[in-house]
């Protein structure tokens, strides 16, 4: 009798007996919770995108890159506890190997934190006019200033990451909950040695102005509420 096939990602047959020996090896206290449909497909929509993923690096030339080693040694770290570090199947749209394997990275990084974190993906980036290695460097400065800032002042506070596209540009954010901050504070964030130590902004901002600069791109900064809780956001804009 032949295996039920679930799905198939990327050429691969992603079998029952597949999802459940991954299953299995999870930590005995989330058994019971990974018997349920829900959860099955959480794990089943993981394994689709990691399939997607490792295509489109192939077809990359980057299986040999520092990130996609990283992002491959995190997947086999995190095996037994995969349910902290479901990667969005979402972000396959980004089409761009370099970025998924750092955001997917920065997820991983809130999971291990134990902040809460939304995301949001509804673009490729493989037309815009920043070189892939300049996009993580900009999703890095911003999430890591945004998560160093909880950490430091409000472990409880939740954090948004978002990669979406508008007609001819991309915007990519990231907010964390802060209580609202004045305008005239925001001003100093992208000043040439301005830190916000302990503020929870600034760190490579100054040098993220001058890179929008140069691909003549925005940054935008300001407080919103979500949910009726304030956020402080800082997003780039980019063609």
């Amino acid at each position: 009798m032949s295996e039920k096939i679930l799905a198939v990602a990327a050429g691969h047959e992603i079998t029952e007996q597949e999802l459940n020996n991954l299953i299995s090896n999870y930590p005995p206290e989330q058994q019971i919770y990974m018997s349920s449909p829900q959860a099955k497909q959480q794990v089943l929509d993981q394994l689709i995108a990691f399939h997607l993923f490792h295509k489109m690096a192939v077809e990359e030339g980057i299986t040999k890159s520092k990130e996609y080693e990283e992002l491959v040694e995190k997947q086999k770290e995190q095996t037994k506890e995969l349910g902290k570090y479901i990667m969005p199947n979402t972000v396959i749209i980004l089409k761009n190997p370099i970025v998924i394997a750092h955001v997917y990275q920065k997820i991983c990084e809130a999971a291990d934190h134990g902040i809460r974190l939304h995301t949001k993906f509804t673009c490729e980036l493989e037309s815009v006019s920043i070189p892939a290695i300049y996009l993580v460097e900009i999703i890095g400065t911003l999430f890591d200033n945004a998560m160093e800032n909880i950490l430091e002042e409000r472990p409880e506070a939740e954090m948004y990451l978002e990669i979406t596209g508008k007609e001819d540009h991309v915007m990519i954010e990231v907010c964390n909950e802060h209580p609202f901050i004045h305008q005239s504070e925001w001003r100093k964030f992208l000043q040439r040695g301005y830190s916000t130590k302990g503020k929870g902004r600034g760190l490579g901002l100054y040098h993220l102005k001058k890179l929008m600069a140069k691909y003549d791109g925005d940054i935008l900064i300001q407080n919103k509420l979500i949910d009726e809780r304030p956020y402080f956001s800082i997003a780039v804009n980019i063609k």
